[in-house]
């Protein structure tokens, strides 16, 4: 039987790994996944840190983001849409 295909290659009795830029990398009996909480404007499997935070250069939302929260770690907030501001809460109120 064939043990080899989709990434995978078998040669002498060595099953290797054959991915690149996504954090992959094989050593003796070992294969390894590397993510990053904070991986600034490279490439790479995402996960949170400790304290379950995500740090992002930027993020693209084609559809929706959705959070009961928005926040800033100092300064202003800046909303910059192409277009009008449109705010529709629920209770008709804003503060």
């Amino acid at each position: 039987p064939s043990a080899a295909g989709a990434g995978l290659a078998y040669d002498a009795g060595v099953l290797s790994v054959n991915v690149t830029g996504l954090g992959m990398g094989v050593a003796n009996d070992a294969v390894t996944l590397t993510s990053s909480s904070d991986p600034g404007a490279a490439a790479a499997v995402l996960a949170s840190d400790s304290a379950g935070w995500l740090n992002l250069q930027g993020l693209n939302a084609a559809v929706g983001l959705r959070s009961p929260y928005v926040s800033t770690f100092s300064g202003d907030l800046s909303l910059t849409p192409a277009a009008d501001l449109v705010l529709s809460p629920a209770s008709d109120l804003v503060h």
